[in-house]
């Protein structure tokens, strides 16, 4: 049951579908993060990206990280919580890392993707699969009481006190 949630990608994507109101966000934003512990170098890299240059992929080796762009809601990221959300470019530093922010809008309310919420719905999903095997092994298997069986154990049990 639990590696099948998730194997089984349309399985996941059919149960996504039929359950999606179950998976609500509130307003959220855009954004890409890069993060370095070298505030010259976070610096170079925003005054390249305001001077409308673009960043090259050796140029982003020397970041610690690159996070792909994705929608961030409140608490998702230290960085993100820690700068305004507005579009635009943002930096910040927390713990030693210095963080630029690259907000490209901000996202209503409303029903996360299935990639924002794959985590909870296929914790669901794995639930999901499991009442339904219980299920089928209850019709499949029903629990019959030997009532001869059990009295005779109350009996036993009356009778040691």
């Amino acid at each position: 049951v639990w590696n099948k949630a998730s194997e089984d990608s349309t399985g996941l994507r059919q149960y996504y579908d039929e359950n999606k109101e179950k998976y609500k966000a509130d307003e959220r934003v855009h954004a890409l993060v890069f993060a370095t512990p070298d505030s010259i170098l976070l610096e170079r890299f925003r005054a390249k990206v305001l001077a409308g240059d673009s960043i090259r992929k050796e140029d982003l080796k020397k970041l610690r990280s690159v996070v792909p762009p994705r929608n961030y809601a409140r608490s998702d990221s230290k960085a993100v919580d820690a700068i305004p959300w507005a579009i635009g470019l943002h930096v910040t530093q927390q713990e030693g890392t210095y963080y630029m922010v690259q907000i490209d809008n901000l996202v209503p309310p409303g029903i996360k993707t299935l990639e924002e919420a794959r985590a909870l719905v296929i914790s669901d999903y794995q639930d999901f699969l499991e009442k339904n095997w219980v299920a089928m092994l209850k019709a499949k298997y029903p629990v019959r009481i030997n009532n001869r069986g059990r009295k005779s154990v109350l009996r036993e049990l009356i009778n040691r006190k």
